[in-house]
C-alpha cells in the first residue's frame, strides 16, 4: 500500500513477569455496530473486557470474546477486520 507520510519504526522494550499477558488488536472489534443504543463499543469498553476477562485461560478467553462480540454485533453486518491476538507470558 501506499503511504503518504512514512515514519521510521522504533524499537521498544516493555519489563514483564511469566504470566503477564500480551493483547494485539485491530480496531475491528471495537468500531463494531451493535449493542442496544446501536453505537460503536468504542475502545474504552474494549479495555474494559480485556481486563474484566484477562483471569481466564486463553482458550476460555477466546471463547467469551467470540460470544461477546457476537451478541453485540447482533444483525449488524460486520463493518471491518477484527483480529485479536491474546499471549500469555
Amino acid at each position: 500500500s501506499v503511504h503518504f507520510k512514512m515514519i521510521p519504526f522504533t524499537s521498544q522494550t516493555f519489563k514483564y513477569k511469566t504470566g503477564d499477558s500480551l493483547y494485539l488488536f485491530t480496531d475491528g472489534f471495537f468500531d463494531q455496530f451493535g449493542g442496544p443504543l446501536q453505537s460503536k463499543l468504542k475502545s474504552k469498553s474494549f479495555k474494559e473486557l480485556i481486563q474484566n476477562n484477562v483471569h481466564f485461560d486463553m482458550q476460555t478467553q477466546k471463547e467469551r470474546y467470540t460470544h461477546f462480540f457476537q451478541l453485540w454485533k447482533g444483525d449488524y453486518d460486520q463493518i471491518d477486520d477484527v483480529a485479536l491476538l491474546g499471549i500469555k507470558l
